[in-house]
């Protein structure tokens, strides 16, 4: 075969044209039977094949060889992979022994009369069902923001309870008075700026709530505390 002959087969072969043919041909393979004792590793190493190219070319020129090397080969290498995946189900499994259970610490409850939980479900309820409250066309200007501001103009249809307007936040909306500005877990909060402030705390109806200025190590005291005297701290871990 020719070096025509030659790079007319090899431009036959996907992805493989001029320049890779004479690319070829310069790095000695100048026959069919060279490229033959070549692997895809040497043929890969050459600039401007890459591995795809290469294997392209030895499975088009020789695919009863190619497919022979590839089933020789593919056993192996399941074994292989069997034997990782063996390896690290076992890593995991002494991991997981090593690490110690960690058991849910339930939170704790108020101690409420029938009465108090009784309006605290209804609070809870109302709560559900009250509409958002937005200040008077919040929808018309970005910068008004979503809160609620009462509205006074001398025109306003809003304050003057006309039809298709926003809800007003008016009396009717309030909560039972018994429960009325409890966390809804149904306690009490005390916003706590030391260790002191812990000390005074009923358990059975008050819960703590550290104030936003408190640091690391008075936090940290207090939270120890509080531990002690099976007081909750609402805001512990956000909640």
């Amino acid at each position: 075969m020719n070096k025509n002959d030659f790079f007319k087969r090899l431009m036959e072969i996907d992805g493989v044209g001029d320049s890779k043919a004479q690319a070829l041909y310069d790095a000695g393979y100048t026959s069919i039977e060279k490229l033959e004792e070549s692997t895809i590793g040497e043929i890969a190493k050459i600039e401007g094949i890459s591995r795809r190219i290469a294997k392209n070319i030895l499975s088009d020129l020789f695919p009863e060889k190619f497919e022979e090397k590839h089933k020789a080969a593919a056993p192996a290498k399941r074994k292989k992979s069997a034997e990782e995946s063996h390896e690290e189900t076992k890593e995991a499994e002494e991991e997981t022994e090593i690490v110690e259970e960690v058991k849910e610490v339930p939170k704790i409850k108020p101690e409420l009369p029938d009465s108090e939980k009784r309006l605290m479900d209804l609070k809870l309820d109302m709560a559900r069902k009250q509409p958002a409250f937005l200040r008077q066309e919040w929808f018309r200007y970005s910068r008004l923001g979503k809160k609620w501001r009462k509205p006074r103009g001398l025109h306003s249809k809003m304050r003057k309870n006309m039809k298709y307007r926003p809800p007003m936040a008016r009396v009717g909306y309030g909560k039972p008075a018994a429960v009325r500005g409890r966390h809804p877990s149904g306690f009490e909060e005390i916003i706590v700026h030391n260790v002191r402030d812990v000390e005074d705390i009923n358990p059975a109806k008050e819960a703590v709530r550290i104030a936003s200025a408190v640091g690391y190590r008075k936090r940290k005291d207090i939270l120890i505390l509080a531990d002690e005297k099976n007081i909750r701290v609402l805001n512990r871990g956000g909640e």
